[in-house]
């Protein structure tokens, strides 16, 4: 299955009514032909990638889920992101996370 494939198979579905809700950006076509004609020859060559969405990419909104940053585009992008796409990997959308009151009760839970 090509990237276009599958991004256009997750479009659809959060685009229904009942839409997964997993994913707050996803790259536009253009976005993804440009992506998928520099992808070098590494162990992931073409293969589409979501990240979480407080990981910096320049081509997509890095919101952190946050509405206040809804338009945010880093000037930088995180070193994990460059390392994906040197190994050949598409970032093809960012998804949701959760935001930090859940984060530190899951872990004052975790810890009792």
């Amino acid at each position: 299955m090509s990237a276009r494939v599958a991004l256009d198979a997750i479009r659809t579905a959060e685009q229904s009514r009942d839409g997964l809700n997993a994913f707050l950006s996803i790259a536009d076509p253009e976005t993804l032909s440009a992506a998928q004609a520099r992808a070098g020859h590494g162990i992931l060559r073409g293969v589409p990638v979501a990240v979480k969405d407080n990981l910096a990419t320049l081509d997509l909104p890095t919101t952190c889920g946050s509405r206040h940053l809804e338009e945010y585009r880093s000037p930088f992008e995180a070193t994990v992101i460059r390392r994906l796409r040197d190994a050949g990997g598409i970032i093809d959308r960012k998804s949701t996370r959760l935001n930090s009151s859940h984060q530190i009760i899951s872990y004052a839970v975790f810890c009792l």
